[in-house]
């Protein structure tokens, strides 16, 4: 009987201080996850899950998909790192920044989180031969465009990029 307790005892302080230490975490940190959830970053933070899964899924290499936003300037911004290459093959700027907008797009409607709108989407190229370069254009304007508000043309005349920027022209 004697031998039952002491088994007991090492049982409880083995099992204690572990279940203790679970205990608190579950306590500590509950609120500050249920705070993410309920914050407005959460949506942002699975939209760009979604736009980067949409563009691994289609070959693209993928560095970085982030929405940010100043509360101060008003302003938000969705930034997508990509590389040029899709499955091995060197794909045209104008080309994939078109991918990359309509895939933006497409992810951002019909969502059950959805996240705020943005004012701005820079998408970040990646020319693994001769360095990289970054073409910004407003959402506003990619959004009449694949809406068929506005033309080619017009979609592409409000795009922002350095100059001279190979393949950059539309077809």
């Amino acid at each position: 009987m004697r031998n039952n307790q002491s088994y007991r005892r090492l049982a409880l302080l083995i099992l204690v201080p572990p279940l203790l230490a679970i205990f608190l975490c579950v306590v500590l940190l509950t609120p500050r996850i249920n705070d993410f959830f309920n914050s407005p970053a959460y949506p942002d933070y699975l939209w760009s899950l979604r736009v980067t899964h949409a563009l691994n899924d289609k070959g693209y290499p993928v560095h970085d998909v982030t929405v940010s936003g100043s509360e101060a300037l008003g302003f938000r911004d969705i930034d997508i790192q990509i590389g040029n290459l899709m499955k091995g093959e060197r794909q045209r700027s104008y080309e994939l920044v078109n991918d990359v907008h309509s895939i933006v797009m497409g992810t951002f409607i019909n969502e059950s989180s959805q996240p705020e709108p943005v004012d701005m989407i820079t998408v970040m190229i990646i020319d693994y031969s001769s360095g990289s370069y970054t073409v910004s254009v407003d959402c506003e304007t990619v959004r009449k465009f694949y809406a068929g508000e506005i033309s080619e043309k017009a979609y592409f005349e409000n795009w922002s990029y350095p100059q001279n920027t190979p393949g950059i022209t539309p077809p």
